[in-house]
């Protein structure tokens, strides 16, 4: 089932009488994944065991597609050349998501295949309004882990389980329909927001003493790679076992550095965004230079959780 979305100007200026005042500025697509819930078996008591199992069919009701759970897919965004720049993009994206958030039907909402712009608009549009609707200030890091589980000896491991109350974010997370991977990715770009600028800058000189830091800030910092690391590996297991020890701490930090100063030039375009009375994001020049010294990730991950290899993408959605 596809549902189509559009956007449009009134227009004083008709060419005819006849004319329609409407003009079209912009128009997206999207179709839905029905979900298949498995449910396992209930166990029977002792009085259903020693019943006889003959029951009576009731009379089937018809069940109409659209009322069942579904994965929402959106496949195509575009914003006629003449009417980008204006945030035409953004109020149609949130007219959509408010849409889909109203549905009972709606559980997750996903996006096909999307290009760097599109990943900005989307990041800008769900980052606003899981500030907006409370969601993220309802995240912390937890930073005071035992110093000696973050020693370098060899079997020490973090426990990244304590770092984030993960029951917690799964609630929040189905709450707003967000697909895993681009909730971690609002996750991280807000806990990343908290930590001083400064201490965001220095890399990894501020992080000698991992978490045996008196400085929480250098706490903070250190952990917040930790989890970052952790998702990169889990995303890309099986690419990374191909790499020799070395080869692939280096390429997991090398993936941590740019996604860290992605994250920074989002919350930058988001900060020019406020103080410009809404200049929409992507639509500024530096921005683009930035966003195209982006490196492609190892590999990267559908919405639904299907392992694909990330492509490159010029088409302007």
């Amino acid at each position: 089932m596809t549902n189509g979305f559009s956007r449009y100007e009134k227009v004083s200026n008709l060419p005819c009488p006849n004319a329609s005042p409407y003009s079209l500025v912009g128009y997206s697509t999207s179709y839905r994944f029905i979900i298949y819930h498995a449910f396992p078996p209930a166990e029977e008591s002792a009085e259903d065991k020693a019943a006889t199992h003959d029951f009576e069919l009731s009379s089937l009701k018809p069940v109409s597609p659209a009322s069942l759970p579904a994965r929402t897919r959106i496949s195509q965004f575009l914003i006629l050349p003449s009417h980008q720049g204006h945030s035409h993009g953004t109020h149609l994206f949130n007219a959509m998501t408010s849409t889909f958030l109203n549905s009972s039907s709606c559980v997750e909402i996903t996006v096909e295949d999307p290009n760097e712009s599109f990943d900005d608009l989307r990041d800008y549009c769900d980052y606003s309004r899981l500030l907006a609707n409370g969601t993220l200030t309802q995240i912390s890091l937890n930073n005071n882990i035992p110093s000696n589980l973050t020693s370098k000896r060899i079997g020490v491991k973090v426990p990244t389980s304590q770092l984030l109350d993960r029951p917690l974010l799964e609630t929040l997370r189905k709450k707003n329909k967000l697909a895993p991977r681009q909730f971690d990715r609002l996750v991280e770009m807000h806990l990343l927001s908290k930590l001083p600028l400064h201490t965001r800058q220095s890399g990894t000189a501020r992080i000698t003493q991992r978490g045996r830091s008196t400085n929480e800030n250098d706490r903070a910092w250190y952990y917040w790679r930790l989890l970052v690391k952790q998702r990169i590996y889990k995303k890309n297991r099986d690419v990374l076992a191909q790499l020799d020890r070395i080869e692939r701490i280096e390429k997991v930090e090398e993936q941590v550095g740019e996604l860290a100063g992605d994250y920074e030039r989002l919350l930058r375009a988001m900060e020019r965004k406020k103080s410009s009375n809404g200049e929409p994001i992507g639509d500024n020049n530096n921005e683009r230079k930035e966003r195209g010294k982006r490196k492609v990730v190892l590999e990267d991950e559908e919405e639904d959780g299907t392992p694909e290899p990330k492509k490159h993408k010029d088409n302007n959605k």
